[in-house]
């Protein structure tokens, strides 16, 4: 299923100096496999940010113990909607550049609701929720899924998807 050989994937992922991840609360044997296949990827001195939920945020804590931890306990408010100001806040702290980018493992397909937004609304999944809302804020984006919607962006290897906003080129004034 995974390749050895130096890929898209992986220049994408050593290029990248602030990393957030998101992913399934249950996720299945496939998708611990993939996170521990990218997880070999990441630069050793990257910025790690991460929820606070199990299944993949907790795996991740688990192999990068300096990771930020975005605590959906730290937000006054009912619990759908700190976690939704969890995620909206790891997503922010990523850097829209191509030094920033967010590997999301999500279980399940995308509901269909979900399109991308600069506002959170995951329509009950949260790791959809997330990748809608850092595309929708100009984020790079690496998704493992087998058939995720068409505004993921590329498949760039077997499972594993690619988003990179298009950044407009500002036109400097002379006057």
């Amino acid at each position: 299923m995974f390749s050895t050989v130096q890929t898209q994937l992986d220049a994408i992922v050593k290029s990248s100096k602030v990393i957030g991840f998101s992913g399934s609360r249950n996720p299945q044997a496939q998708e611990i496999k993939a996170l521990k296949y990218i997880i070999q990827k990441v630069p050793k001195k990257s910025q790690i940010c991460v929820g606070c939920a199990n299944g993949i945020d907790n795996l991740v804590v688990s192999h990068f113990p300096h990771a930020t931890v975005f605590n959906a306990a730290n937000y006054e408010t009912n619990i759908r909607a700190a976690l939704a100001l969890r995620s909206t806040a790891c997503v922010k702290a990523i850097p829209s550049s191509s030094e920033g980018l967010l590997i999301a493992i999500p279980s399940g397909s995308c509901p269909r609701e979900v399109k991308p937004s600069r506002s959170f609304s995951g329509h009950g999944s949260g790791t959809w929720g997330t990748i809608a809302i850092a595309i929708g804020l100009e984020k790079r984006v690496c998704v493992f899924s087998p058939k995720p919607p068409q505004w993921v962006g590329q498949q760039i290897e077997e499972n594993w998807w690619y988003y990179e906003p298009i950044l407009q080129p500002i036109q400097i004034s002379l006057f």
